[in-house]
């Protein structure tokens, strides 16, 4: 693949800031090019004019014999030492002039930075400040002011880095606890045929193919001269994202290893492993095009599991012959510079780090050593491990602070997997620090409806109950490199999904302790059923067999509880809510249907006045649009005796989504395919309405897929929710003419319910997405416009309507005006 081609850049609206401190007496370089989109938690880069370079030049080595280190000051004095790199050109290209750092702001205000950069032997990986000698732009500063959160931004750009804080759980920096449930497969993610050079190896190359129908206008390309330009590797991710998959496990180097095509270096390299390569020169273009994936992974909510190093011998000793030395550094140093910006990542030290090659605890720890100095964030580090014999593999990581997730290797795992979670639980609490337990290479699962229901029991549910979070590996040895349809295994995103579903919707899981002694006469079926408490207060039991239930003992409780069913194959809860007394053992009764399937118990404190009245069924459900991957429902509003808290969309018997509105459009569906949707409502305290009508309705053919189009704006008064008049291209708004100044902007479209529409404001392409009608500018309340004040100027407001409800599927005809706003 020809080296000229380039990464084409996300649709991110970049906003340009530069600004120069004051010359100081030895006259002070100028500032850097800042671009971002300028808000807190979301990338700012830093460009700086220097030392003109090639990727494969030795003397001096532009990765290795300069050292670009930048360090930011925030609003309230805090400081981040941030590691730069050599960019080429800028573009992709391996020549050039442009030497960059990238950071992720974490608070509004003004932020001051002051670029070192040193020349000398090897001085990128030396973490002394004061060697080598400054050169080109060392001191060059300047200053840039942060927006404060975007509020539409996708949600770990919301939420700031996902870190270790001292419990079971990682939690984002300004948003909630995080559960995994990520794929442990393809190992080989990145040898994917889309990125600049990157041979097929011994298991062929990934091409993502399957995917690339999931590729949506207005997505990432990789380059212009590919099979498919880098479509089908997005596609993936955005199947990934779409069915709440949140982690992802990859190497990022292989060479000596199984799949041989994964390594970011731009020098000879042999496959197999050599003392001779050149593990010194990085490849610029593919370490782009590796960051627009990894970009775009972060904003379809995806963990990056970055590993390391790999099982096999040669790949260990690839690198310095498996010490800590020039290239080992080197190789870490540029990982986190070009990367450790992206909100929610971590380090794995090694896949299997004491199998073939034991690297040993000692080396293992002293290379997380380097990395936790290297990278400013402090992103969680980790090692996978191979056996069974945790205790002497992974215990000497428990109390190293360097160390804050395991990675388990469970294969043929000691007892039950609900039994090394709730066990290394407690060896980390007892070592003095409570990590997260995550087991990340399990037995592996089949696309097999029993080999995936068999996960769903022995695993999923188990795993999560227990306190735990976890990785699925698939297929095997085989598939574990060449798998690149992750549609085979939806069955198993969905029963993930819904596992963590119930937890984050249901459960304070970072407060629960396991405590399936509370349960007693049961049945046995797959080990026993599962408890995770907070005791006194809510109650979560998995049973894989709910026939018999059996107890739970409420005796060191008192008062009242409220119990309800939650079914693990359909993600929602069935049957009417139960009143318990506690103060002794309860029986927990029948299921509502099918008593020999798996079911979920949850049990809550009931609070005063506790509802368990469901409500009304939803009527009237209809049809009103349908294309080859979407249905739009509409149907009339239940009723409740408190509120009702909403509606979940069921298509053949299986929920597909929740709104809070009385439409919804159901995506990703096949086309030319017969579908059977139900709508029931909710109330907040969980009681699940039976079911509306059922209508009928097969999608259409690929080929008939009728266009959307976004038909007229209408400008809207937030006061009264009605229309005041419809807007024009180059119409004038003077507001002193019109009845209020809080409006709003409706836009219109054909057919009247779309997937969603996505407003564009001035320069900001992505000002916000609207789900479901009315879809309006500044958004909405079902029906209750949000009010929007515009200042005097001229505004150009573009909505594009989607087939998909999260702005992706196929895209219509869009619609732009321009209006000029006078007082």
């Amino acid at each position: 693949m020809s080296r000229i081609i380039r990464v084409l850049l996300l649709p991110l609206v970049l906003v340009m800031a530069s600004a120069q401190l004051p010359a100081n007496p030895g006259g002070a370089q100028a500032a850097g090019t800042v671009t971002g989109t300028m808000r807190k938690w979301q990338p700012v880069t830093v460009s700086f004019s220097g030392p003109y370079a090639y990727e494969l030049d030795s003397s001096p080595n532009p990765f290795l014999d300069y050292r670009l280190q930048v360090t930011f000051r925030g609003p309230s004095g805090q400081t981040y030492n941030v590691p730069g790199y050599f960019d080429g050109d800028g573009k992709g290209g391996g020549r050039g002039s442009i030497w960059r750092v990238k950071f992720l702001p974490d608070q509004a205000g003004t932020w001051y930075y002051k670029a070192s950069f040193r020349k000398g032997t090897n001085i990128a990986i030396d973490l002394n400040p004061s060697s080598g000698t400054p050169t080109g732009f060392d001191g060059a500063s300047g200053s840039f002011v942060v927006g404060d959160v975007d509020a539409s931004a996708p949600a770990f750009f919301r939420w700031g880095r996902l870190q270790y804080v001292g419990g079971y759980y990682l939690k984002f920096k300004e948003g909630p606890y995080w559960i995994k449930g990520g794929t442990d497969s393809p190992e080989t993610f990145l040898g994917y045929d889309g990125f600049d050079n990157t041979p097929s190896g011994p298991y062929g190359i990934l091409d993502f193919a399957a995917h690339v129908r999931d590729w949506t206008t207005g997505d990432p390309v990789l380059n212009t001269d590919g099979a498919d330009a880098g479509k089908g590797v997005i596609g993936a991710l955005n199947y990934l994202g779409n069915q709440h998959v949140n982690s992802v496990y990859f190497l990022v180097m292989n060479i000596g290893g199984d799949g041989r095509n994964v390594w970011p270096y731009a020098g000879k390299v042999n496959p197999a492993g050599s003392s001779s390569d050149d593990n010194t020169h990085i490849d610029i273009s593919k370490m782009r095009q590796w960051d627009t994936v990894f970009l775009h992974a972060q904003k379809k909510g995806i963990y990056l599991h970055f590993v390391l190093n790999e099982a096999e011998t040669a790949n260990k000793k690839e690198l310095d012959g498996a010490t800590l030395g020039v290239e080992r550094k080197l190789f870490y140093r540029e990982l986190v510079a070009r990367f450790g910006y992206l909100p929610a990542i971590q380090w794995n030290i090694s896949e299997e780090y004491n199998l073939d090659y034991n690297l040993g605890a000692t080396r293992v720890k002293e290379f997380a050593g380097y990395i936790q100095q290297v990278d400013p964030y402090d992103h969680p580090i980790t090692v996978h491990n191979y056996g069974t014999d945790l205790d002497s593999v992974w215990g000497p990581f428990l109390d190293d602070s360097r160390f804050s997730v395991t990675s388990f290797q469970l294969e043929s795992g000691p007892g039950t997997y609900d039994e090394v979670v709730e066990s290394w639980r407690r060896k980390s609490r007892d070592a003095g620090r409570p990590i997260p337990i995550a087991l990340d290479e399990l037995n592996a699962v089949s696309t097999s409806s029993s080999s995936i229901a068999t996960q769903r029991k022995a695993v999923i549910w188990p795993v999560y109950l227990s306190g735990g979070n976890l990785e699925h590996y698939l297929g095997g040895p085989t598939t574990d490199k060449t798998l690149d349809d992750f549609r085979q295994y939806e069955t198993l995103w969905r029963y993930t999904w819904y596992a963590r579903k119930f937890m984050q919707d249901n459960l304070p899981f970072w407060q629960m302790e396991p405590a399936d002694g509370l349960l007693s006469s049961e049945s046995t079926s797959y080990g026993g059923g599962q408890v995770l408490a907070k005791k006194g207060e809510v109650y979560a039991i998995y049973l894989p067999d709910a026939n018999p239930s059996g107890k739970l003992d409420l005796s060191g409780a008192s008062g009242t509880f409220v119990q309800r069913w939650y079914n693990p194959r359909t993600g929602s809860f069935e049957g009417t809510a139960r009143t318990l007394t506690a103060g002794s053992a309860v029986s927990l009764g029948a299921p509502p249907s099918s008593p020999d399937d798996d079911w979920v118990v949850l049990i809550q404190k009931a609070q005063a006045g506790t509802d368990t009245q469901p409500p009304s069924a939803p009527s009237n459900l209809t049809v009103t649009s349908k294309t080859s991957s979407s249905v739009s429902l509409k149907w009339d509003a239940s009723t409740d005796n408190v509120a009702v808290g909403g509606y979940a969309i069921y298509a053949n018997g299986s929920q597909v989504g929740t709104t809070s509105s009385t439409s919804y459009t159901v995506t990703n569906l096949s086309p030319s395919t017969t579908y059977t949707f139900v709508v029931k409502a909710y109330d907040a305290a969980g009681n699940l309405s039976a079911g509306s009508n059922q209508v009928s309705v097969q999608t259409l053919s690929a080929s008939t897929t009728p266009s959307l189009a976004v038909t007229k704006f209408v400008l809207i008064n937030a006061d009264t929710d009605q229309p005041i008049t419809e807007l024009k291209d180059g119409m004038t708004l003077s507001l002193s003419q019109l009845p209020t100044r809080h409006l709003n902007i409706r836009a219109d479209t054909s057919p009247s319910v779309v997937g969603s529409v996505r407003f564009g404001l001035n320069s900001n392409l992505d000002y916000r997405l609207e789900r479901n009608p009315p879809y309006a500018l500044a958004g909405d309340s079902s029906g209750d416009y949000r009010s929007w004040t515009p200042a005097t100027g001229t505004y150009q407001v573009t909505a594009t309507p989607y087939t998909s409800s999260d702005g992706s599927g196929t895209p219509g005809s869009a619609l732009t005006i321009k209006i000029n706003v006078i007082n």
